[in-house]
Order: C-alpha cells, then structure tokens, then sequence
C-alpha cells in the first residue's frame, strides 16, 4: 500500500515517426525523501521547503525558508547543449528552466539539522550547504571546494560522494569545526 506518492523527476518526451524517447530533462527538477525519526520527509527542489508526513500519510509540519535560485549562465547552458545537442530540439529547448534547482539534496543529522546542499552563485564549482534546525531556524552555512552528492551528516563529520574524472566515484568525508 502506498503511503505517499509524489510527483517524480521532469522528463523530455519527443514524439518521433515510430515513437517516442524521453530523456531527463537538463536542469531538473526532482523529488528528495527521507525518513526521520518515523517521519517521512519531502521537499521539491523547487524550492527551499520541506514537508513532514507521518508513516501514516498525514502532514505534520511544513519548513520553508526564502532562497532565491540561482540563474544559469550562458555559458553554463552552452556546455548543458554541447553534452545533449543530439537529444534537444527546439521545442524541448523551450521547456528548460531558467534556473538551477534550489538544492540537490538533504540530510537530517543526528542532532536533528537539516542540511541542505544549495547551488550559490558565488561557488558554482563546490557545495555550500545551509544548515537548519527542525523549528525552521537557519542556524549557518557551510563551503567544500568540490562538488559532492551529501550522504549523512554525524557527529560532527559530513559524507558525501565525489564524482571525480572519468566518472570514478570517491567516498569523501570533512570535518564539521565551528567558527
């Protein structure tokens, strides 16, 4: 039985003479869920907001904080189209966005923070990561010089992903040390 359902990740569809493909749509927006403390947590990276669901389905709590996504650039766009020029029509050009998602990810530590991993204008290479507290409190923020895909966050340690060159796939781990 399904307790939730949501919305999936944005797709192009292109009709084509004997069918059609579909592939991710560039700049996606897409679902994150996570379960704490027998919650089940939701947010769209849309936006800066995450909903808390019981395991039974009913909503609990609602955090949203102001964050104002960043643009995509020209050039950014450019290398987005040199990847995906024989995926992209016209058409499908229209539908992407404007914008980057407003995170990729999120975690809940185990002092019961929600971490988020936002895209900056000012580190566009690296993660930033904003830091709150269940209450919807913004308690700091936080820089790493690559970027990463946030694992877990504990006992003052943060995990994560590395996609290095070639693809290659390194776990990493930083030191969380207050200022």
């Amino acid at each position: 039985e399904h307790i939730l359902t949501v919305k999936g990740e944005q797709s192009l569809v292109e009709e084509t003479g004997s069918g059609f493909r579909v592939i991710t749509k560039p700049f996606a927006r897409s679902p994150v869920l996570t379960l704490h403390n027998n919650q089940i947590l939701y947010g769209r990276n849309d936006s800066l907001r995450v909903q808390f669901y019981s395991l039974g389905g009913d909503v609990m709590n609602t955090l949203a904080f102001d964050y104002e996504p960043v643009e995509i650039t020209r050039s950014e766009r450019r290398e987005m189209y040199s990847r995906w020029r024989d995926n992209i029509t016209s058409e499908m050009e229209e539908q992407i966005p404007n914008t980057w998602p407003v995170f990729d990810n999120f975690v809940v530590d185990n002092s019961n923070r929600i971490w988020f991993d936002v895209k900056t204008a000012e580190n566009r290479s690296g993660t930033d990561f904003l830091v709150a507290d269940m209450e919807g409190n913004k308690l700091g923020s936080a820089s790493i010089p690559e970027h990463i895909r946030l694992q877990q966050v504990k006992d003052n340690f943060l995990y994560g992903i590395h996609i290095g060159d070639s693809d290659v796939l390194s776990v990493v781990v930083y030191e969380i040390r207050s200022k």
